[in-house]
Formats: structure tokens, C-alpha cells, sequence
């Protein structure tokens, strides 16, 4: 499995032969042995991005019990959802170190 692209495309998850030739040209840069191999198949989906491009980690207000952890990039930061946020989850709070990261933040009401 090779790459991701960043394109702005709404809820389009139609794949684009574009995309698909960027992708294969990067990858034989970087091995250029595989410029022999035949591509498969390639596929899209849509990825969850803030407008910081920081995470969102948060527990419903109503909800106890309930948490928010949303980000672009699970693989990046698994290290982090597996140990230090899911030991918060169990632990049924998180601390305040995770306040920067709640979703309110995006609220221009209270920002204002």
C-alpha cells in the first residue's frame, strides 16, 4: 500500500487517475525498483481534518462515559491513542493537558 493525497474534493471519494500518477511517480523516486511492478488497483475514502489540523479529543457533557477522539492521521499518532489517551478513557476523564484539543475551540461564539 503506498501513499495519501491531500486534495479538497467535499465528500467526493471518487479516485482520480491524477492522484493514482502522483503517487506512482513518488513511490518510483523512492524505490525505483518498483517501477517494474503493475499496479493493482488504487481506491479512495475521505480523512477527518480540523481546520488547525490538530486533533479533537473530548467526552460528551451529557453523556458521561462518552469521549471524542478524532484526527487525520491514526497512524501517526497511534502511539498516543493506544496507551496515554485510551488510559484516560478507562480511567473515565481526561486531564486538563487535553483542553487545547477539545472541539469547542472551534466555536467562534465563544471565541468572540
Amino acid at each position: 500500500m503506498i501513499g495519501a493525497t491531500k486534495e479538497e474534493v467535499g465528500t467526493d471519494v471518487s479516485s482520480t487517475t491524477r492522484a493514482s500518477a502522483w503517487l506512482s511517480r513518488k513511490t518510483v523516486e523512492i524505490a525505483p525498483a518498483l517501477a517494474k511492478v503493475q499496479l493493482v488497483r488504487h481506491w479512495s475514502g475521505l480523512r477527518i481534518m480540523t481546520p488547525d489540523g490538530h486533533p479533537v479529543y473530548a467526552q460528551s457533557p451529557d453523556h458521561p462515559g462518552i469521549f471524542i477522539a478524532s484526527c487525520h492521521s491514526g497512524v501517526t499518532l497511534a502511539a498516543v491513542h493506544a496507551k496515554e489517551l485510551a488510559d484516560q478513557v478507562a480511567s473515565g476523564t481526561l486531564p486538563e493537558t487535553y483542553e487545547p484539543f477539545h472541539h469547542r475551540r472551534f466555536d467562534v461564539q465563544t471565541a468572540c
